[in-house]
């Protein structure tokens, strides 16, 4: 593995465990035992790790949102669910110290808004081909998925950081995690069919478990 690759995963997981405002470029050199001037060459700055990082985040998720040719499925949104559950994980000082992060890295602050442009208009495509595959009620003046789109959003951005707040709370006591309330949100706007289906996945999740 390369050495610039090293410097990123390590960056990532001291982020991770200390918070981004612990960790310095001269914590991480030392963590890998290297020299401060090592680290420098290949990211000048902070920023420049922070923005490496991002960047690779984004990569990681960009088939995420994606759909096949098929008809869309609730399997297929239980499958973003998840992936994305997992990018919560791989970088969870990224959705812990968001707002910190954005307002002091302008930059970076740029990137993720338009991560979220797309990933709003990719989300409300996904919302447009579950109706079309009869899941999902058509839209009606009980109904906003725009709406939908961006309450799911914000819940998976800022789950980490009240989740992490409200263990503190409770003594470390698990809390529900944000694809279960998701999965959860989405049942009401289920057609019949959508209803089964989301009966069928619940039911092949317990028997596996």
């Amino acid at each position: 593995m390369k050495l610039k690759t090293k410097i990123l995963l390590k960056a990532i997981e001291l982020f991770n465990s200390e918070g981004i405002a612990n960790v310095s470029p001269n914590k991480i050199a030392k963590a890998l035992n290297i020299s401060a001037g090592n680290l420098t060459y290949h990211y000048k700055t902070k920023l420049d790790l922070l923005t490496a990082i991002f960047e690779r985040m984004v990569a990681e998720s960009k088939d995420y949102l994606g759909f096949g040719e098929q008809p869309a499925s609730l399997m297929e949104l239980k499958q973003i669910l998840s992936n994305f559950r997992k990018l919560q994980i791989d970088y969870n000082f990224i959705f812990i110290d968001n707002v910190f992060i954005t307002r002091k890295y302008p930059k970076i602050g740029e990137l993720f808004k338009q991560l979220s442009l797309s990933r709003f208009e990719n989300g409300r495509k996904l919302i447009d081909a579950l109706i079309e595959s009869k899941r999902v009620i058509p839209e009606n003046k009980y109904t906003n998925y725009n709406n939908l789109v961006h309450v799911i959003w914000f819940i998976n951005i800022y789950w980490s950081s009240q989740d992490e707040l409200l263990q503190n709370h409770l003594n470390n006591k698990t809390t529900t995690i944000s694809t279960e309330i998701i999965w959860n949100l989405i049942y009401p706007y289920l057609t019949p069919l959508g209803k089964k289906e989301y009966e069928e996945i619940n039911a092949y999740k317990t028997s596996i478990k």
